[in-house]
């Protein structure tokens, strides 16, 4: 009679564990132990299987239980999806990403530009101009991840900006292209990232000034350090915000100007992105 009413305590507690599910398991040792979960089974006589937070499974036989109880708390259900998801996937070795950004943004740039002139008196004549600068940059890179966390690819970027004065107006457009690298940290959906990249390419400027029009091309090469934060929406998207300081050289092609006068212009500054990745 006694082992038949210790079988329906049993059931019965079987039971509304699984009926409560904003309560969890607590099992008392008789060794001192406590252990918190779910139950998911109970054969009376014989044993139970008790399920905690991080998904380990303990069994325990009748006889090294002391009594069994319930607190408030979470269900399995809920505490699997309270956790941190890991999101070391997207950026593990051998994986690749493709990324695309639109910089629509305020900077703010310092040039300076040295004019030396093959004469008798070797005269050299500095410039140094500083403005504002709004306009429409879309880049896009590939790259493979070499090791967990470091991808190594290759940057495209495309810029043009239009610059309108009192009775002029000037129009620019460049290209450039060259390595680049960046490195994520951590292994949760939001991962704050750095990077860096070295690009040459051309930009071409028109100069009109009432009837009367001018090209003028340069030659270009630059790099960018920077860092940011990936926000991943699943394994294989993030949106990225990210912010970098660059510093360009810039020369005049060699047709362009008479080869007595050397022009030498650079331009650094900070500026703001984001952008679109995806892993696969």
């Amino acid at each position: 009679m006694k082992k038949l009413f210790v079988t329906l305590v049993f059931v019965a507690f079987a039971l509304t564990t699984f009926s409560q599910n904003n309560y969890r398991d607590v099992v008392h040792l008789k060794n001192g132990s406590i252990i918190k979960g779910t139950v998911t089974e109970i054969i009376p006589d014989k044993h139970i299987k008790i399920v905690t937070a991080d998904g380990s499974i303990f069994v325990y036989a009748m006889a090294e239980i002391d009594k069994m109880s319930k607190e408030e708390g979470f269900s399995l259900t809920q505490q699997k999806s309270t956790r941190a998801a890991d999101y070391s996937a997207p950026t593990s070795m051998g994986k690749i990403i493709i990324s695309g950004s639109s910089e629509l943004s305020y900077s703010s740039f310092l040039n300076e530009q040295k004019i030396s002139y093959d004469d008798f008196f070797g005269d050299t004549e500095s410039i140094s101009e500083e403005y504002d600068e709004s306009g429409f940059n879309f880049k896009s890179s590939v790259a493979y991840f070499i090791y967990d966390g470091l991808a190594l690819g290759i940057s495209m970027d495309y810029e043009t900006s239009k610059y309108e004065y009192e009775d002029s107006e000037e129009k620019e457009s460049s290209f450039m292209i060259g390595p680049s690298m960046v490195y994520y940290f951590g292994s949760s959906n939001i991962k704050p990232y750095i990077f860096g990249e070295y690009m040459f390419g051309t930009s071409k400027s028109e100069q009109k000034e009432g009837s009367n029009s001018e090209d003028f091309k340069m030659k270009m090469n630059g790099w960018v350090l920077g860092a940011g934060i990936a926000f991943f929406l699943n394994q294989n998207l993030s949106l990225d915000l990210g912010m970098g300081y660059s510093n360009a050289l810039a020369e005049p092609e060699s047709d362009n100007i008479d080869p007595n006068i050397d022009i030498e212009m650079t331009a650094k500054g900070i500026a703001l992105n984001g952008g679109i990745s995806v892993y696969f």
